[in-house]
């Protein structure tokens, strides 16, 4: 049976792989090192919704980890933070599990994305 910390890895190698060929990667590895600290300061949710149309690449990564079973239409709604609010902050300890995925997620994809500069 594989840990939380592998599971993280796997899926942000995964999402790493997939995004360090984007056009634009310099500016979502930006992103992706300041979510940690927004997380932090402002909330999941708020994190999340943080210019969420300007890295749609890289947030469809970081909620596939948070929820697995999410579809992708449900990201591309135009009601997405009505959705964020749903499938994540529904109760407290629901919000405490996916910021504690969050984090982990967020601290192995920056590791990879630091080995690549």
């Amino acid at each position: 049976m594989r840990t939380l910390d592998q599971k993280c890895a796997n899926s942000a190698y995964e999402a790493f792989s997939e995004l360090k060929s984007e056009s634009k990667k310099e500016k979502l590895f930006r992103h992706a090192k300041k979510m940690p600290m927004l997380i932090i300061n402002s909330g999941l949710g708020n994190a999340i919704m943080f210019k969420y149309g300007d890295y749609e690449e890289f947030n469809k990564h970081f909620l596939k980890w948070l929820k697995a079973d999410i579809q992708d239409e449900v990201l591309n709604c135009e009601k997405i933070g009505d959705q964020v609010i749903q499938l994540f902050l529904s109760s407290r300890e629901e919000l405490r599990q996916n910021t504690v995925k969050a984090l982990k997620w967020l601290e192995w994809f920056n590791r990879f994305a630091a080995v690549e500069k």
